[in-house]
């Protein structure tokens, strides 16, 4: 289950996680992400979002082991795994305010991820899950990929990371293409599209080819003096692509 941290107030945080319980003969109740996680795992998306009262909150339910819904007569067990993302630096949150305890049982095992300019290969995988979840959500046909969007997946440095990547690709399943005069300053121009599509054609022919030069130059028909011109040219290392 996911609970996005930095959408929480202290108002909301007890209803969301741990659900509430009406008395009575039908026993009108609302789950948490606590009860709906049981014998799984909740990510914490953003926990460094949570505040102080919230972290010794989470802490304290999960040294206890278990929860009480709103309106519930007993405590239930729990059996549920934590994951956490933070945009932090994690070695900085036991220095800060961060709540030790809850740091300590989230930092066993900590997995960095590059950000999506460190890893541009996926952004066309990427992009195309969140295009196809959101079509399939809104009951609309996936639209074609158009050079103006490749070139922009490929160009753009992404500095909101997936969420940016995300409503990039929402805003496609709607039709809407509000990258053409915004958040870089003005709209590409004409070699600029083509650079970009052409450095994205490239990355597809290796990732093709499994990192695979000589493979990669024959799918794009090209000499291979031309071919490492252009790599040079886009910064492309066919090792990257190596699998």
């Amino acid at each position: 289950m996911h609970l996005a941290c930095d959408a929480l107030d202290d108002a909301r945080f007890d209803a969301d996680l741990l659900g509430s319980e009406a008395p009575g003969p039908r026993g009108t109740r609302q789950a948490g992400q606590l009860e709906r996680a049981q014998r799984g795992v909740l990510f914490l998306d953003r926990v460094d979002a949570l505040t102080p009262a919230m972290q010794a909150r989470l802490s304290a339910i999960f040294e206890a082991g278990e929860f009480r819904p709103a309106g519930a007569g007993a405590p239930r067990p729990m059996d549920v795994q934590l994951l956490a993302s933070t945009s932090a630096d994690p070695a900085r949150l036991a220095e800060g305010p961060f709540d030790a305890r809850l740091f300590y049982r989230l930092s066993g095992t900590v997995l960095p991820v590059p950000s999506l300019a460190e890893r541009r290969e996926d952004i066309p995988a990427l992009y195309r899950h969140f295009l196809l979840a959101a079509c399939a959500r809104l009951d609309r046909p996936a639209p074609a990929m158009t050079g103006p969007v490749k070139a922009r997946l490929s160009g753009h440095g992404w500095p909101g990371n997936l969420p940016e990547l995300r409503g990039f690709a929402e805003s496609q399943a709607i039709g809407v293409t509000p990258f053409d005069a915004q958040a870089d300053g003005a709209a590409p121009g004409l070699s600029e599209l083509v650079a970009s599509y052409e450095s994205e054609l490239i990355r597809d022919a290796l990732r093709l080819a499994g990192g695979n030069a000589t493979a990669a130059m024959a799918r794009l028909q090209l000499p291979r003096k031309t071919f490492y011109d252009k790599l040079a040219r886009h910064g492309i290392k066919p090792t990257d692509f190596r699998r």
